[in-house]
C-alpha cells in the first residue's frame, strides 16, 4: 500500500506484483502516471479506483476502472477483466 506516486512506483519495480489497484489520484502524484511509469518496463494488471472516474476515462478509455464507492462483488468483477478471466454467468 502507498500514497504517493513515487511510493507506488517503488513498490511495483521492487515486489512485482501479480496485479495493482490504485486510486487515480495519490496523495502526492497520479496513480495514472504512476502506472505509466511501471508499464514502460513490464506489464502488470491493473483497476483504477476513483470517487471521480473522468479523468481515467478521458485519459484511459479502455482501463478497467471502479467508482468508489463499490461493493467486494464489483472489485472481484473488475479484477477478473483485469486479469482477463472469462466468467460465465449460469445458463450461457
Amino acid at each position: 500500500i502507498e500514497a504517493s506516486e513515487t511510493g507506488a512506483v517503488t513498490a511495483a519495480l521492487a515486489s512485482k506484483p501479480d496485479l495493482m489497484i490504485l486510486d487515480a489520484r495519490l496523495g502526492k502524484g497520479s496513480g495514472i502516471t504512476a502506472v505509466d511509469q511501471i508499464l514502460r518496463l513490464w506489464y502488470i494488471p491493473h483497476v483504477f479506483v476513483s470517487g471521480d472516474l473522468s479523468c481515467v476515462r478521458r485519459l484511459k478509455p479502455s482501463a478497467v476502472m471502479l467508482q468508489k464507492p463499490f461493493r467486494e462483488a464489483d472489485l472481484a468483477a473488475a479484477i477478473q477483466r483485469a486479469l482477463g478471466v472469462v466468467s460465465l454467468s449460469p445458463g450461457t
